[in-house]
């Protein structure tokens, strides 16, 4: 989820607030069901994962569309869609492995979020005249605790039966700063556009 640079006006920027809403819904669900997983949650759980990584993945499209991809995004779609998929397998024994499944995604998703950090890192760095500020690197690095925040409690389970609604708290967290990000790359790529159009 790293910044962009296409046209403010062509990305549908309310497919990343819905993909915000459906992570945020996920862990509410994970929050209100916990270890009582039903086959009726494990399908909810598996949908809104699915929604998740299509909103990622059409916002993708759109920005590969235009010649400017922005990758990030690709990556996340993924995850979300193989795991959503990968949901799907438990849904004739939605108490074994539900846990497990979701802390491999937590585990990715830091994993992802914390290259992403170096990654929008390095590029403020090497483009300091961008105007561009350590916001997004924040997020990013914020996210990579969260990921794995979500793996620890969902595989180490701390709390026990209660692990699985702690962990249901952290997709929320994700929600919130992805509406924040979302917020901060359209004001940088409206920076980056007043800047093409003054030069």
């Amino acid at each position: 989820m790293a910044t962009t640079t296409a046209s403010s006006t062509i990305l549908p920027w309310p497919s990343l607030y819905l993909r915000a809403g459906f992570l945020g819904v996920l862990g509410i669900l994970l929050f209100l069901t916990g270890s009582r997983q039903t086959l009726l949650s494990v399908g909810g759980l598996s949908a809104l994962l699915l929604l998740a990584g299509f909103s990622a993945h059409r916002f993708w499209r759109s920005s590969r569309s235009i010649g400017k991809p922005d990758y990030w995004f690709m990556i996340a779609g993924i995850l979300d869609i193989a795991f959503g998929i990968g949901l799907l397998f438990y849904l004739g024994s939605p108490t074994k492995g539900v846990d497990n499944l979701l802390g491999s995604w937590g585990v990715l998703v830091a994993i992802t979020q914390a290259v992403a950090t170096i990654y929008t890192f390095l590029g403020v760095k090497d483009n300091s005249e961008s105007g561009q500020d350590m916001t997004v690197i924040i997020l990013h690095f914020i996210n990579a605790l969260l990921g794995g925040g979500t793996a620890f409690m969902l595989v180490q389970r701390p709390f026990d039966d209660q692990s699985m609604q702690v962990a249901g708290l952290f997709p929320v967290d994700m929600a919130v700063l992805l509406v924040i990000l979302v917020r901060r790359l359209k004001m940088d790529v409206a920076l980056d556009e007043s800047q093409q159009s003054n030069s």
